[in-house]
């Protein structure tokens, strides 16, 4: 039992520790777990072998770390840790949300918020794609589904986005 504990304690503080995802919550998995419970081998293969299964891979290797230390019950403690914290502050903020939507401050904060919001998807989609997307055919795609966002979004008449896809292209496949 204070095993349990113990693991349920360890995955909190991972829990907490990573709210960016993956990468942050391997960092904190090492500094909790490689001395005590795993080699550095052994999470560097769990953490191979999460990137490869479907899903959230720090999920996945939470439960694998879980199930090498104890089983299915410590499977279990390791997996209630992590999604702890997450969870509590969605609580937490569909409360505040629930709470003050009727004075009007929620919608006007997400009025507000919804700009940067978008400018830093906007921005991390050129970060990453910046020198990566070379070929005609992915910005074609890319202009694509841009297309569709705004045709969903604003009702544009398919006929006009047909026609501007086609000059695109032949601008583009030149």
């Amino acid at each position: 039992m204070a095993v349990l504990l113990e693991l349920y304690w360890t995955f909190i503080k991972v829990g907490l520790g990573s709210p960016g995802g993956g990468a942050a919550a391997f960092t904190i998995m090492e500094r909790e777990l490689v001395p005590h419970w795993l080699s550095q081998g052994q999470l560097a293969d769990m953490i191979s072998v999460g990137s490869m299964l479907p899903g959230p891979f720090a999920v996945v290797t939470t439960v694998m770390a879980g199930y090498h230390i104890g089983g299915v019950p410590c499977s279990i403690a390791a997996l209630a840790g992590l999604l702890t914290p997450p969870t509590l502050m969605v609580m937490t903020v569909a409360i505040v949300v629930k709470k003050f939507s009727s004075a009007g401050l929620v919608g006007t904060i997400q009025q507000a918020l919804r700009p940067g919001a978008i400018g830093l998807v906007v921005v991390a989609c050129f970060t990453v794609g910046k020198g990566r997307i070379t070929d005609p055919i992915t910005v074609a795609m890319a202009v694509a589904a841009f297309g569709l966002f705004m045709w969903k979004k604003d009702k544009i008449h398919p006929a006009l986005l047909i026609l501007a896809f086609g000059i695109i292209g032949m601008i583009l496949l030149r």
